[in-house]
């Protein structure tokens, strides 16, 4: 969150798809921690690619209706990668610019290779 609101990022592209189960303590912290300072970053679109498993999915559904109390943030929900590009960018240059940048950042996972939107 830190690096969104100093580079001043809109849009988030999130693939939780085939993240570990989450805990009871993890829920809780998303939804009475994370969603409060996700709140003061500024984003207005978010590209979740969902998890594969229906614990998760059910999760991150109550996580999100948790946050609508604090942000406004548009959500959409995506199976892969390219549709939600697809969708978080304005032209289908951009989408294609992002989708390379995506594969960039598969491969060399630091902040620096974060999509900025």
């Amino acid at each position: 969150m830190a690096y969104s609101k100093r580079h001043q990022v809109t849009s988030w592209l999130a693939d939780v798809s085939r993240m570990a189960p989450i805990g009871t303590d993890e829920q809780a912290w998303l939804s009475e921690a994370w969603l409060a300072e996700f709140a003061t970053v500024g984003i207005h679109s978010v590209a979740l690619i969902m998890p594969l498993g229906l614990h998760n999915q059910l999760v991150v559904e109550n996580v999100l209706t948790d946050g609508r109390r604090y942000a406004r943030a548009e959500v959409q929900f995506f199976s892969d990668i390219p549709a939600a590009l697809d969708w978080l960018a304005p032209t289908v240059a951009q989408a294609l610019d992002l989708e390379r940048q995506w594969e960039h950042a598969k491969l060399q996972p630091t902040a620096e290779s974060l999509l900025l939107l």
